[in-house]
């Protein structure tokens, strides 16, 4: 009675999740809408771990300012 499998199925969801959001996030690539909306909700994702949702807010940002969206 330990919480090691409810832990490694949180682990696995989070993983096939990262995996799905970069494989959508290479077949948009050249959409930096489609591309800073899917960066958003692997963002949103990581609320628990601070350090990798500001990894993606970081890239959020750089995209944004590469396209001169500033007011975003």
């Amino acid at each position: 009675n330990t919480a090691f499998p409810s832990d490694v199925k949180d682990l696995t969801k989070k993983i096939r999740t990262v995996l799905m959001a970069t494989a959508q996030m290479k077949e948009h690539e050249r959409d930096p809408e489609m591309l800073v909306d899917l960066q958003y909700s692997l963002a949103k994702s990581y609320a628990s771990t601070p350090e990798l949702r500001k990894t993606w807010l970081d890239s959020m940002a750089r995209i944004h300012v590469k396209n001169g969206d500033l007011s975003e």
